[in-house]
C-alpha cells in the first residue's frame, strides 16, 4: 500500500487526464495504476456504460470478496495471517440472526482477494467483454502495449483484435514496449509498426511528459499572454545505465489494403518537413512518426 507510481504510471495517467487515452487494460494486480484519480477503476465493473477509465483483467488485491454472499469490501491485511481463509462477517451476522429468528442456517462464506488466480474466472468477464466490444466501435487510432509477455491468452486476443482494427486504419500506429522481443505467433504476425526494447520506465523518462497532478509551468510573453514552456530532452533526468540503452525497431510489413479505383497508395514516413518514401511495393500501410519522437530517438540511442 505505500508503493508509489513509478513513471511509466505518471505517463499513463497524463494521457487520461488530457483526454488522449480511450482506455488502459491492465494485468496489474497490485493497483498502484488505479490509485491515481485520471486511471480510477470501479469494483465491480458495470455491465454497461459509462466504464471507467481502467479495467482490470485480473482483479485487484485491494478488495476481497465473499465467496458465498460475493459482498465486495476493501482488503484488509490483518484478516489474512494465516493458512485458513477469514469468514465473512456479513453471512455471520445474517446467519446469527436467521439462527436466532428459528430458521434453518444458510452458513457462512470465506473470504479472498478479489483478484484471478490460474485457471481461474473473472467475475467482471462479462462487463469486460461489453467494455471491448465498446472500444472496438471507437476505432482508436494508436495502442500501446507495455510490459507483458501475452502469455495469458485472454489479453493475447485483446491485443490481436486491437492491433489488427488499429492497423486497418490508414493513420493508425501499434507500438510494442518491452525488455523482452515481441511475441512471436501467427496470430500476432504483422502486429507492431514500432517495437521498443527497453524499461517502460525509461521510455516515460525520454518522453518527459508533464505529470498529471502538476500545474502548467508558463511564462509570459512579450504581450503578456501566457506561454506554455517546452520540456527539453537534456533537462530530463536519464538513467545512467548505460547498457540499458532502447533499442527501436521500426517495422512496416506487406499486409492486404483496400484499395479504391485504380490508385494506390505508397507508403510513406513523415519526418518533418521532409517526407521519404519506404518502399517501392505497392500495397503497404502508410506509417506517419512525428519529427519529436524521431529526435528523441536519436538523442536516447546516441
Amino acid at each position: 500500500m505505500s508503493a508509489k507510481p513509478t513513471a511509466f504510471h505518471h505517463l499513463l495517467a497524463t494521457l487520461a487526464h488530457d483526454g488522449r487515452l480511450l482506455r488502459l487494460y491492465s494485468q496489474n494486480i497490485d493497483g498502484i495504476d488505479t490509485a491515481m484519480e485520471p486511471l480510477r477503476t470501479e469494483v465491480p465493473l458495470p455491465k454497461k456504460a459509462p466504464w471507467p477509465k481502467t479495467i482490470q483483467l485480473h482483479g485487484c488485491i485491494r478488495k476481497m470478496v465473499c465467496l458465498k454472499c460475493y459482498r465486495v469490501s476493501n482488503f484488509r491485511v490483518e484478516l489474512f495471517n494465516g493458512p485458513i481463509q477469514p469468514s465473512c462477517a456479513d453471512c455471520e451476522d445474517n446467519n446469527n440472526f436467521r439462527i436466532k429468528a428459528g430458521k434453518r442456517s444458510h452458513g457462512v462464506g470465506n473470504l479472498r482477494p478479489r483478484m484471478v488466480l490460474y485457471n481461474g474466472q473473472n467475475p467482471d468477464d462479462e462487463a469486460i467483454g461489453s467494455v471491448i466490444t465498446s472500444d472496438l466501435r471507437a476505432r482508436p487510432d494508436a495502442i500501446i502495449v507495455a510490459g507483458t509477455t501475452l502469455r495469458v491468452p485472454g489479453a493475447r486476443r485483446i491485443v490481436k483484435e486491437m492491433c489488427r482494427l488499429v492497423r486497418d486504419q490508414v493513420d493508425g500506429v501499434t507500438i510494442w514496449i518491452s525488455k523482452e522481443a515481441a511475441p512471436k505467433g501467427k496470430d500476432l504476425e504483422n502486429c507492431w509498426d514500432l517495437v521498443v526494447r527497453g524499461y517502460c520506465n525509461e521510455v516515460a523518462q525520454y518522453a518527459a511528459m508533464r505529470r498529471w497532478d502538476q500545474e502548467l509551468e508558463h511564462s509570459k510573453t512579450k504581450h503578456g499572454n501566457a506561454k506554455v514552456r517546452s520540456v527539453s530532452f537534456e533537462s530530463v533526468k536519464v538513467p545512467k545505465r548505460k547498457q540499458r540503452q532502447l533499442l527501436l525497431s521500426p517495422v512496416s510489413p506487406k499486409i492486404p489494403q483496400k484499395v479504391t479505383g485504380s490508385k494506390r497508395r505508397i507508403p510513406r514516413v513523415s519526418t518533418g518537413s521532409d517526407t521519404h518514401k519506404v518502399g517501392k511495393a505497392v500495397g503497404k500501410r502508410q506509417v506517419q512518426i512525428p519529427q519529436s519522437i524521431i529526435d528523441i530517438v536519436n538523442k536516447a540511442l546516441g
